[in-house]
């Protein structure tokens, strides 16, 4: 085995057996970014990588345990700290500090070190007092993170539980005059949705002559599946105003800006610094996100193209998305290499990556 080295992580402390029987607690820690450590026995250790996505996750898993049956009462430690890494496990102050954490909660308690309270500023903490979180017996400050119960199973969601994510200004103001005569190309789109809605990514090319209605047919359509209720973004390229990943950054601006939190409960912090190159009032809007690597060109790029994956398809979990892209006819290279990325990786890292807890419904129309 060999050292990976040291850094500051948020550790999360959770029942083995409880996250083992209940696989959507696990799944959920996935969603905001953790992973696994290792395990003790009695015990897992998730590594966060911002103290916001560990109480996030915390949260989310108590609110999900509440509505297992028979009902669990989750108990969770959560420290943020120095950790020492060998191989993928790590171990350190806040490993220490994650499982003291975990050893005072009651069950259905989230307990949290001074540090994370600070970090994670936008979440509301009830003062517990003093405990003993380290090997040197000195007692610090620990904190509960308040929450609600939902109120509503995790199978039995009302459409409006998730605040819906508004139409694109472009497609709400656009008049909605019948259209005929597209019978056709209407049921192509129709069986790609259905198709999508399915558990699939499906990509739909719309040309033809200038003015024969390519835009209509797709904003239509895209209405349609709105009010069925999907999530419709919506990126237009312009001839005269050729923006590297132009399209992208309306389609995301318009996504993260009608998310709560700027999408940050349900969007990893490194998934979101990545994105700073295409949206860069991230860093006002979401303090404390980190900054992209630096690293050769086709890294950079890499790791662009993968965190616009996983935002996307963290939206899709939601709901069914929709993503219309207009006149890419004009689009720069950039917004072509990210379309094909998307395309070509998008079905098999799925499959493959349990990040994404399997299919996500997934429909592209590009004009």
């Amino acid at each position: 085995m060999k050292s990976a080295g040291s850094s500051t992580s948020t550790i999360m402390c959770a029942e083995a057996a409880l996250i083992d029987h209940l696989r959507p607690l696990s799944d959920l820690a996935h969603t905001h970014g953790g992973r696994v450590s290792h395990s003790d026995g009695d015990r897992v250790f998730f590594v966060f990588d911002s103290a916001s996505s560990g109480v996030a996750a915390g949260v989310e898993m108590l609110q999900r345990a509440e509505h297992s049956s028979p009902a669990a009462r989750l108990r969770i430690g959560l420290a943020t700290g120095d950790v020492t890494w060998v191989d993928v496990v790590c171990s350190g102050a806040a490993v220490v500090s994650s499982a003291r954490l975990f050893g005072h909660a009651r069950p259905g308690q989230l307990l949290v070190n001074n540090i994370v309270r600070w970090l994670a500023a936008g979440s509301s903490f009830v003062t517990i007092g003093p405990i003993d979180l380290d090997e040197h017996d000195e007692a610090a400050e620990t904190f509960a993170v308040e929450w609600e119960p939902t109120g509503l199973a995790p199978d039995d969601h009302e459409p409006g539980e998730h605040p819906p994510i508004p139409l694109p200004a472009a497609l709400a103001t656009t008049a909605r005059q019948r259209l005929v005569g597209r019978a056709d190309e209407w049921s192509i789109l129709a069986g790609a949705w259905a198709r999508a809605e399915s558990g699939g990514r499906e990509v739909v090319l719309i040309g033809g002559e200038a003015g024969a209605g390519k835009t209509r047919l797709a904003a239509e359509f895209a209405r349609q599946c709105h009010d069925a209720g999907a999530i419709v973004l919506l990126g237009t390229c312009d001839e005269e105003l050729a923006l590297p990943f132009q399209p992208w950054v309306h389609a995301l601006d318009h996504l993260l800006r009608s998310l709560p939190g700027y999408g940050r409960p349900i969007n990893a912090d490194r998934d979101l610094g990545d994105l700073l190159m295409l949206l860069p009032q991230l860093e006002r809007l979401l303090p404390g996100l980190p900054r992209p690597a630096s690293a050769d060109p086709q890294t950079e790029r890499y790791l662009l193209f993968s965190a616009v994956d996983r935002v996307l398809a963290s939206a899709a979990r939601r709901a069914p998305l929709v993503l219309l892209l207009d006149d890419v006819h004009w689009a720069g290279r950039q917004t072509l290499e990210l379309l094909r990325h998307l395309v070509r990786s998008g079905s098999a890292a799925m499959k493959g990556l349990p990040f994404f807890g399997g299919m996500t419904p997934y429909l592209t129309m590009v004009e």
